[in-house]
């Protein structure tokens, strides 16, 4: 078990990225770091009828601490990303008892990604009722002392040889493995955790 874990908020994270928070006690979010461009930070992946799907959040472009990147609303993101996910899961069984959350934080237009991607995993930690001390970073440090897993820039992209346990799935005849957490949730509902 990871008694406190470091890392940055992902934007709707992967399965593998919640497997790894499951088994630790404490996360420190880490949200001193600068921006790193064509990262999880502002993409993830889900699973349409057409198969893979890349969703993407379009930020102000700068070299900014992630702390202060802003969302960039000039584009019709939000209501492509959730026009996006409700057709890809729509028919999945807990469709209709999660979306209105997620739709929810959309709706709101967060001004900074860092306040999208918080207000999302928290919600998802919620979702799977992972019991978990949550803080964050006051100031960027290079490493960790002795009972820190370090995990900041370890995940910053999907790995397709990542397995994660199977569960049934709306579309395609084989197993995609390593989605955004919401392909697990939508499909699995309460019984999520046990499946990550």
């Amino acid at each position: 078990m990871n008694k406190i874990v470091v890392i940055e908020h992902h934007y709707l994270p992967l399965v593998s990225y919640f497997n790894l928070l499951k088994n630790s006690e404490k996360v420190l979010w880490e949200v001193s770091e600068h921006y790193q461009k064509q990262t999880l930070r502002n993409r993830t992946y889900i699973l349409s009828a057409n198969g893979m799907l890349i969703l993407t959040v379009p930020i102000q472009h700068s070299f900014k601490k992630n702390a202060e990147v802003e969302i960039d609303y000039t584009q019709n993101w939000v209501k492509n990303h959730l026009r996006g996910i409700a057709s890809a899961y729509r028919h999945s069984p807990y469709f209709e008892f999660y979306f209105p959350y997620l739709e929810e934080i959309y709706n709101s237009k967060p001004k900074t990604l860092l306040e999208l991607n918080t207000r999302l995993t928290y919600l998802i930690i919620r979702f799977l009722k992972l019991d978990l001390v949550n803080e964050i970073t006051t100031r960027y440090l290079e490493t960790y002392p002795k009972g820190y897993t370090d995990l900041r820039s370890k995940y910053q992209y999907r790995d397709e040889n990542v397995q994660s346990k199977n569960y049934k799935q709306v579309f395609g005849e084989s197993f995609v493995s390593n989605l955004s957490v919401i392909d697990l949730i939508f499909n699995c509902g309460p019984d999520s955790k046990e499946n990550l």
